[in-house]
């Protein structure tokens, strides 16, 4: 083994955020999901001359560029494990 000790944690911060689930499907027709934050700093890029949009101005029927690896989660660019239950 290794050593520990107590810790006080000297601040915690829970944050509740309005998300929005996106469904895509792709030119070879797969879909995808992807949940996001819905603020307006949160952009998209579009497959139109590598443009980006708010997730807030994203509507149905609009082409976005995006990066399909294997089913991995990813936080922030970083790849994470994560479950998602409904």
């Amino acid at each position: 083994g290794g050593r520990s000790r107590a810790a006080t944690v000297g601040r915690v911060k829970i944050e509740k955020r309005p998300c929005v689930l996106l469904e895509l499907e792709t030119d070879a027709g797969a879909t995808l999901c992807v949940a996001l934050q819905n603020a307006e700093t949160v952009r998209i890029v579009t497959g139109e001359g590598g443009e980006s949009v708010s997730v807030s101005e994203v509507a149905e029927g609009d082409r976005v560029l995006c990066r399909v690896e294997g089913g991995a989660a990813r936080h922030t660019g970083i790849a994470i494990k994560e479950q998602c239950t409904e």
